[in-house]
């Protein structure tokens, strides 16, 4: 650390010349700063073209930005002009009456001359003396704005030209209401390759007609190719008797906005300081196709606060790492959906090849997972305490050499495991639980297969973890092994959020179709035809998508462990004959997992035996003297469980019905026309196991029954399994309505995206 913070002690050099013992100071203490409060070191931004200037030599210019700024196409915005007759350009998104540079998005010809306009700024130029004065009480330590001395810094310069311009969006003062019904487009066109932001104008005419947006227009638009995005069209006005007094920006200090606040400056004004005059001049834009706005960038500067992970988990997949399917994304208030090219509005692409060629690194995703958190104080400020990638150095992965060639059409099972060498987590549960981690992975045979292990204890520990994974797929082929060392926090019994394992194993998933929701620590083992059944379910419906296919779970009401004498045995995978001869002779009582109170679950799981005994072991004849009745009895059951699921998104049942006893299991085409929808971390307990079936439901995916594919868990094994905070309704509408309320919302907006002609 103390290497990188002797890069930005570099602002205080002629402060400090000669001083050398004073820099390893400053560089120490800089150090610590940057350790405890990294935020601090936006305040360095207006002076990186002189800290990182030896990185820069060969370029002519350089600019700085924000992490909460979603980019559009920004070599379309950005003119010849800007680059050849400016010093600085600045984008904003409209309230030009303040005349500052924005930390949005600035950037400069990279001159000596410009690069040094900061030293006007003391609280980094004599930043040793800040500092001393810091230390020994005097003042505290508080962020100071890069756009307040700065821009104040920039606007008295002689001889400089600056350009304010408008060419960003934001969700402040925003007063379309298009842009909160329709949200803000970012398109990423037929190749990846693009990213055009764009959103609905004003009305509802302009509403109606951004629905009926061709695909892909930008692709197509001669004006959006090859013309100028804005231009100033009238003469300049001076702006010299337009100044007000300093009060226009709360969160710049007064002495910094004596000469930033002015009056009589519209929107449609582009700004501009010329030797040391500032004028106004009005610019014209290019028509896009049915009347939609088009800007460089889009700012997240109220909807940020209230946004969460989860919320944002679209952006995990991406078009030509994810088989080419989505070809962009809506964002809204309420989060982000992916636009796929398997819904109405952007048509399914030919996908010309079988295979997934991994590049070098390209295996996982760089997205980040909060594996732990300590709960909210309020829902605007989700706190994480434990966030980590597959890419986080306290993550060790492990991939078959031909992980990198997976065929799109086979099925990756994901499997989430829990262990802990806490005193309170006996050593024989460890042991049980790899070697059910072992059954499963020998029932998926050469199929591709997901281990995800968080592992909270001793470093010796996680060896001995990491050993016997090793053992488990030594034999196999396209696997992907991650295991999640807890080194902070490795007397942690709470343990990880089993959503969060979840939603981080599946998006590194590379096919298209997913079984998702075997949560190890809950002891359960695949039956032993479940990968083929699993197989024949989607060869049926080869060419159709938006499929989920629920699997059966099924507890084993009495003792085993004297009928089954090998270990082996005692951990082997059931079949569906099992299932049927043994409920036949009532040789074993088949309950479903976690014998639920909860009607509709029971429902579910009383259908899928129905259908797995029907279309397994009924004969032709055998259906053919099924009573008419009970057929359609049947048809109906199956029918009403849609609609029943999608019904739970309703407001008045969103508690009781999403309470499920445990995740179902479930085969997931990622093809579908909304993508991969994740489990929601933030929620724990058993209250909204249903959600994310309730969503597929609500967006038109067929929910189906996969018969004769289930797994069990057997009774002795019951010990193992995690226990599940419960569900308290009370409780869950203070901390949760908010966000069930919001993800419900963006539900019905993924559906009406998807709906779209």
């Amino acid at each position: 650390m103390e290497k990188f913070a002797s890069y930005f002690v570099q602002v205080a050099d002629r402060h400090l010349e000669g001083r050398q013992e004073d820099q390893d100071k400053l560089v120490k203490i800089l150090s610590r700063v940057m350790k405890r409060s990294p935020y601090m070191l936006v305040e360095f931004k207006p002076a990186f073209g002189y800290i990182f200037r030896h990185f820069i030599q060969e370029y002519s210019h350089w600019g700085y930005s924000d992490f909460d700024v979603a980019f559009g196409d920004l070599p379309r915005w950005i003119t010849r002009g800007e680059l050849n007759d400016w010093d600085i350009v600045t984008y904003s998104y409209g309230d030009q009456e303040r005349i500052y540079l924005r930390g949005q998005f600035t950037f400069h010809q990279n001159k000596e001359r410009i690069n040094n306009i900061w030293r006007k700024c003391l609280h980094l130029s004599e930043l040793d003396l800040r500092y001393e004065k810091i230390l020994a009480g005097e003042k505290k330590l508080e962020l100071i704005s890069a756009e307040g001395c700065y821009s104040n810094a920039v606007i008295t310069t002689a001889n400089i030209a600056v350009k304010y311009s408008v060419k960003a969006m934001s969700d402040v003062q925003d007063h379309n209401k298009n842009s909160l019904e329709y949200g803000i487009t970012i398109a990423i066109g037929k190749k990846g390759d693009r990213s055009v932001l764009y959103k609905a104008g004003e009305g509802r005419e302009a509403g109606e007609r951004f629905l009926r947006l061709p695909k892909f227009w930008f692709e197509k638009d001669k004006y959006y190719s090859t013309q100028d995005m804005q231009w100033e069209s009238s003469i300049k006005q001076n702006l010299n008797e337009s100044k007000v007094s300093p009060g226009c920006m709360y969160w710049m200090k007064e002495e910094y906005q004596t000469d930033i606040c002015y009056k009589g400056i519209t929107s449609s004004d582009t700004v501009m300081l010329i030797h040391g005059q500032l004028y106004k001049q009005q610019f014209e834009e290019q028509i896009f196709p049915h009347k939609i706005v088009s800007r460089s960038f889009f700012h997240f500067q109220e909807w940020k606060r209230s946004l969460r992970t989860d919320q944002l988990y679209a952006f995990s997949h991406r078009t030509m790492e994810d088989n080419g399917k989505i070809v962009g994304w809506q964002l809204f208030q309420e989060g982000a959906v992916a636009l796929s090219t398997t819904s109405k509005r952007f048509p399914k692409l030919n996908i010309p090849s079988k295979k997934l060629k991994a590049k070098t690194d390209v295996y996982v995703p760089s997205t980040f997972f909060c594996i732990s958190s300590s709960g909210k104080k309020s829902h605007s400020s989700p706190e994480c305490d434990y966030a980590v990638s597959w890419k986080s150095i306290n993550v060790s992965t492990k991939t078959s050499e031909d992980w990198g060639e997976v065929a799109e059409e086979d099925i990756t099972l994901v499997l989430v495991l829990e262990l802990n060498s806490h005193p309170a987590s006996l050593p024989d549960n460890n042991q049980h639980l790899l070697k059910i981690l072992e059954a499963n992975v020998k029932v998926w045979r050469t199929s591709p297969v997901i281990i995800l292990v968080y592992v909270s204890g001793t470093k010796d520990f996680a060896s001995f973890v990491s050993n016997q994974l090793d053992k488990i797929v030594t034999s196999r082929t396209q696997y992907l092994v991650g295991i999640i060392h807890d080194k902070i926090r490795n007397d942690h019994i709470e343990g990880a959020n089993l959503n969060s394992l979840l939603n981080m194993a599946e998006a590194a998933g590379r096919t298209r179709w997913l079984l998702s929701g075997m949560e190890v620590n809950r002891g359960l083992v695949l039956s032993a035809e479940a990968l083929l059944f699993c197989r024949r379910a989607i060869y049926a419906h080869n060419g159709a998508t938006n499929d989920v296919y629920i699997l059966g779970q099924i507890d084993f009401d009495s003792k085993i462990m004297s009928e089954k004498k090998s270990s082996t045995e005692m951990y082997s995978s059931l079949s569906i004959s099992d299932i049927r001869n043994k409920t036949q002779s009532n040789a074993y009582k088949i309950v479903p997992k976690r014998r639920t109170e909860h009607e509709l679950e029971k429902e579910i799981y009383r259908t899928w035996m129905d259908v797995s005994i029907t279309e397994l072991f009924h004969s032709q004849n055998d259906v053919r003297r099924l009573h008419l009745d009970e057929i359609n009895t049947r048809a109906r059951s199956s029918a009403n469980i849609q609609v029943r699921l999608a019904s739970v998104l309703g407001y008045d049942n969103r508690t009781s019905h999403l309470h499920f006893s445990s995740h179902p299991l479930l085969l997931i085409d990622k093809m579908g026309s909304a993508g991969l929808i994740p489990e929601i971390s933030e929620l724990s307990g058993n209250c909204v196991n249903a959600l994310r079936l309730a969503q597929f439901a609500a967006m038109d995916y067929n929910i189906m029954m996969l018969p004769g594919a289930f797994a069990a868990s057997k009774k002795e094994f019951s010990h193992l399994e995690k226990e599940s905070s419960s569900c308290d309704l009370q409780a869950m509408e203070e901390h949760a309505t908010s966000i069930l309320r919001e993800q419900i919302v963006l539900t019905y907006k993924q559906i009406a995206m998807n709906q779209i002609a």
